[in-house]
């Protein structure tokens, strides 16, 4: 189960799945833990696309995706998945609070997430779900003691990384989604994609 990890407190809700912010008691280090929830438990298309979530990511490593450390058993009782804690507000956030962005962190910002899809594309998985929900931004505190709030480049500063590969195809998967069903959030599809064009 997930006695590896002590849960410390509850850091975000979705539809599939709660996250945690839970501390990795044998590597002395803060993840956040994604739990199914209860009712999807027993669900075998719920189950696989936890499996398919974390056989995705753990393929990919880049500074602008979400890197994942552990995933349940078939036999662990709660299906969860462990990933690296990002310490920020989704980009959805940022925007209800500080919308319009200025355009050059706008442009920081999509040259970031676009690395990170490129990157993916290249190791032959697909995202399907890219919106602001799924697009967090880091704030890291300055390194040194006489750095100032200014000094260092403001990428040392400044993480952005793409979340959320729940629905992601692998290329060289078969089987992955069913002729016919529409997977992706449908305020960020294109209306062809909708209508199966």
């Amino acid at each position: 189960m997930l006695a590896k990890y002590d849960v410390l407190e509850e850091i975000g809700h979705g539809g599939m799945a709660t996250v945690y912010r839970a501390h990795d008691t044998r590597l002395a280090r803060d993840v956040a833990v994604k739990v199914i929830h209860p009712h999807l438990r027993e669900s075998a298309e719920v189950a696989h696309r936890f499996v398919v979530e974390a056989q995705a990511v753990a393929k990919l490593r880049h500074p602008n995706i979400v890197e994942v450390f552990d995933v349940s058993s078939a036999e662990d009782p709660e299906k969860f998945l462990v990933v690296e804690l990002v310490r920020g507000a989704t980009l959805r956030k940022l925007l209800k609070e500080r919308a319009p962005l200025p355009p050059e962190i706008a442009a920081a910002i999509a040259i970031d997430v676009l690395a990170a899809l490129s990157h993916a594309h290249g190791e032959g998985v697909i995202h399907r779900d890219v919106k602001p929900e799924n697009v967090l931004i880091e704030h890291r505190p300055p390194r040194g003691e006489g750095e100032t709030p200014t000094s260092g480049k403001i990428s040392d500063r400044v993480a952005v990384k793409l979340t959320d590969f729940g629905i992601a195809k692998l290329l060289d998967a078969q089987g992955v989604t069913s002729t016919g069903q529409v997977l992706g959030s449908a305020a960020h599809m294109a209306k062809q994609q909708i209508e199966g064009g």
